[in-house]
């Protein structure tokens, strides 16, 4: 599963080899300019990959089971590495570098809980 490191600059997304190569993508850091808050999502596929264009992708989907890399809206691009099944941690972001990050990881209500309360001590 993904990682989050938390610093005072922003988050460092860690992916793990298996990740980056499905996501064709690698880590990235997300500013905390960017930073809107985090959420918990359950982990229904029609909730979370509501309004994303098919059509436009960079990475993987198997509907139903797994997903991962940039799915491509009106409006910009969001980054997923999710299970189906499983509920997911969800980076609100201002668009930059995505509109949303969708993660499966260990706790998603714990790093959720961090990720906000370092958002509101900045």
């Amino acid at each position: 599963m993904a990682s989050i490191v938390i610093g005072s600059k922003g988050l460092k997304v860690q992916l793990k080899a298996s990740e980056k190569f499905w996501s064709i993508s690698g880590d990235f850091d997300i500013p905390v300019t960017s930073l809107r808050g985090a959420e918990v999502v359950p982990g229904k596929a029609m909730s979370i990959f509501k309004g994303i264009s098919w059509a436009m992708r960079v990475g993987t989907a198997l509907p139903g089971v797994y997903y991962a890399g940039r799915f491509f809206r009106k409006g910009g691009a969001d980054f997923l590495v999710v299970r189906a099944g499983k509920p997911a941690l969800q980076l609100n972001l201002s668009g930059k570098p995505y509109l949303r990050v969708i993660l499966t990881v260990d706790d998603p209500e714990k790093m959720a809980e961090e990720i906000n309360s370092a958002l509101a001590a900045c």
